[in-house]
C-alpha cells in the first residue's frame, strides 16, 4: 500500500475500515412506539428541566465540596422527589378516572409499579378415562362431579356413625389442622372454673 502522501494513506485506511465496519455492524432503524412513550406520561417538560438542573448541582457539589452546595443539592433533590411523586399520583388518578373498569385499572397501575405481571395458568386439557378433554365447560363439569361424588361417597360410607363418632376417629397429626378431640374431662382439667 504505497502512496505518496500520508493523507492519501489515511483516506484509503478509513475507507477500508468503514467498509468492513459497516458490513459487520449495519445500522438498524428503531421505531419508538407510543406504548414506550405513554409509560412516562407523568414526565413533563418541567420535571425534565429540573432533572437536568439536579445533575448540574450534583456536578457543582462534586467539585466544590462545601456545605452550602450540599444543603442546596439536598433540598433540591427532596423538592424534585416530591414533584415527581405528585406528578405520578396525578397521572395514575387520571388513568383510573378515564378507565371503564376502575378496579382493573388500579391493579394495572400496581403491577406496573411493582414490576410484577402475574400470568394465569389455565388447565387446557385433562385426561378422563383415557380420553383427552379440552372443552373448558366439560373440564369444569368433570371437576364438579368429582368433588360432589367424593362428598356423597363419604357421607354414604359413614351413614351409621354419628358426627361425634366420626370426629373421634380423627387422629392427631402435628402437621394437620385437626387436633385431637376433647372430652368433658379434658375441658374441666384446663378450665379455671371448679
Amino acid at each position: 500500500m504505497e502512496t505518496g502522501s500520508t493523507n492519501e494513506a489515511f483516506h484509503k485506511f478509513i475507507d477500508t475500515f468503514l467498509l468492513f465496519y459497516n458490513l459487520c455492524f449495519p445500522t438498524i432503524r428503531v421505531k419508538i412506539t407510543n406504548k414506550a412513550l405513554n409509560k412516562l406520561n407523568w414526565l413533563s417538560k418541567g420535571i425534565k428541566i429540573s432533572c437536568k438542573n439536579k445533575s448540574k448541582l450534583h456536578y457543582k457539589l462534586k467539585y466544590k465540596r462545601n456545605e452550602p452546595c450540599r444543603s442546596q443539592y439536598k433540598t433540591y433533590c427532596n423538592l424534585l422527589k416530591k414533584c415527581i411523586i405528585t406528578s405520578r399520583k396525578n397521572n395514575n388518578t387520571k388513568y383510573i378516572i378515564k378507565a371503564q373498569n376502575k378496579c382493573k385499572a388500579a391493579w394495572n397501575i400496581i403491577k406496573r409499579h411493582t414490576g410484577t405481571d402475574l400470568k394465569r395458568s389455565c388447565i387446557s386439557k385433562i385426561n378422563i378415562d383415557n380420553n383427552d378433554c379440552t372443552s373448558p365447560g366439560s373440564i369444569a363439569n368433570h371437576f364438579n362431579n368429582f368433588f360432589i361424588d367424593t362428598v356423597t361417597n363419604n357421607s354414604q360410607n359413614n351413614k351409621g356413625e354419628s358426627t361425634i363418632n366420626q370426629i373421634n376417629h380423627i387422629e392427631s397429626i402435628s402437621n394437620s389442622i385437626f387436633l385431637h378431640p376433647l372430652d368433658k374431662s379434658d375441658l374441666k382439667k384446663n378450665s379455671d372454673v371448679p
